[in-house]
């Protein structure tokens, strides 16, 4: 007796079906929102290279518009775009190539000596071994 009255208070009645409904209009009027809207149009802040990785937005330059910084890894460029506006923002903007590696990833904008200015850093893909110069170079790794 017991389980048949648990049971049945397990079961739906009109009222628990509202819910499911109204999500799956909800779902299907979004989907047919999305589908009538224009589709967002890709453009290029800058053709010259490939394979851009880890885009940092930042405002370098205390204008109030988000600037950006970005590893070109296919490229080997870590750059720095400063947003030029609305009006030029459809046009290539003028960048800054912060350094030249083999394989750069994430790009990061950051004012690590808090001196006011804001700094860009950023980290390769492989090993690194020192070189007798002293410096570290980007290996491949296998």
């Amino acid at each position: 007796m017991r389980n048949a009255k648990r049971k049945r208070r397990r079961g739906y009645s009109s009222g628990n079906y509202a819910r499911p409904i109204l999500m799956a209009w909800t779902l299907v009027l979004t989907y047919a929102a999305c589908a009538q809207a224009e589709p967002w149009r890709r453009h290029s802040i800058d053709p010259s290279s490939r394979g851009a990785d880890g885009v940092r937005l930042a405002d370098v330059n205390a204008d109030g518009l988000p600037d950006l910084a970005t590893g070109w890894e296919e490229g080997g460029q870590i750059r720095v775009y400063t947003n030029p506006g609305p009006a030029g923002s459809r046009q290539p903007w003028p960048a800054v190539t912060a350094g030249s590696v083999k394989s750069p990833e994430d790009a990061v904008l950051v004012d690590l000596d808090q001196y006011g200015a804001v700094d860009v850093v950023s980290c390769c893909e492989g090993r690194t071994v020192d070189n007798p110069a002293g410096s570290v170079d980007n290996q491949d790794s296998d």
